[in-house]
């Protein structure tokens, strides 16, 4: 059997796994996968590039950040192809659309959603590798609306119903 480490980032991603491994799939094709153990941020860049893990489940927004810059990863089965950001900020803010966001703070929280923030911004114009704008990452979603209200970050970036509740609790 072909033995192939498939370590995950994500524990969102091992039902699936476990679904395919207790199915027999993995045998029916004469592999022995080692799929059921978490991999750092940094040890899943160095172990791919190394050859001593085939993939990494659940890797993508840090793969994102490096192709980027010039990295050469290759992505499998994502299976979110598109986020539906909203830009939340003060009622008080002139704050209306991404460009505004230049110089200013963006509130985050946690590393896929801080990535998906870096990212989205780079497909529109801004750069934080250049000094466009600042993420300030955030312990809990709470903290994030809070910065923004007390005025510690300028924006955050939501995805549906928290674009509707922070609406609802009156951010524009």
């Amino acid at each position: 059997m072909d033995k192939i480490r498939f370590p995950y980032r994500s524990e969102n991603h091992l039902p699936f796994l476990h679904v395919v491994a207790e199915s027999g799939s993995w045998e029916k094709y004469g592999l022995d996968v080692e799929y059921d153990c978490f991999i750092s941020q940094k040890d899943a860049h160095k172990c791919m590039a190394d050859g001593s893990v085939e993939f990494v489940g659940g890797n993508h927004t840090t793969p994102y950040a490096d192709r980027a810059r010039g990295g050469k990863w290759v992505y499998l089965a994502q299976t979110v192809n598109s986020l539906n950001h909203s830009l939340v900020v003060n009622p008080a803010s002139n704050i209306s659309k991404v460009s505004d966001l230049r110089g200013k703070t963006i509130g985050t929280r946690g590393t896929h959603p801080t990535l998906n923030a870096w990212l989205y911004l780079k497909q529109h114009g801004l750069d934080e590798d250049k000094g466009d704008f600042k993420l300030a990452p955030q312990d809990r979603v709470a903290d994030i609306w809070q910065s923004v209200k007390n005025g510690l970050a300028d924006a955050a970036f939501v995805t549906p119903p928290a674009d509707l509740l922070q609406n609802a609790r009156g951010s524009k």
